[in-house]
């Protein structure tokens, strides 16, 4: 169960990361890497069978919060806060950043 941390904006990458990941792993974008996805037109290619992608998202942007809950469920991804960031690093083993 690992827990891939994207901290750069590399689509290739996360999308590699995606694609060869199992279920029991997790991705996370943080950062560039969130920005990214919330801000660009890059979708990920997600299955049943690829890892969870999260997206910590700034818990000061609650006006735009629809806008973001909505970009973040058509890529496939959920949006999470600091407490929940924390919580993801203590269930998986390794932590992988990028």
């Amino acid at each position: 169960m690992a827990l891939h941390i994207f901290n750069t904006p590399n689509t290739h990458q996360i999308q590699e990361r995606i694609d060869e990941g199992s279920p029991a792993d997790a991705i996370l974008l943080i950062e560039k890497a969130a920005t990214q996805i919330l801000c660009s037109d890059w979708k990920p290619t997600v299955t049943s069978t690829a890892p969870q992608v999260f997206v910590l998202t700034p818990s000061n942007l609650s006006a735009s919060k629809n806008l973001e809950s909505d970009t973040l469920e058509h890529k496939s991804a959920s949006g999470i806060d600091f407490p929940a960031f924390v919580e993801l690093t203590t269930k998986y083993n390794p932590i992988i950043s990028w």
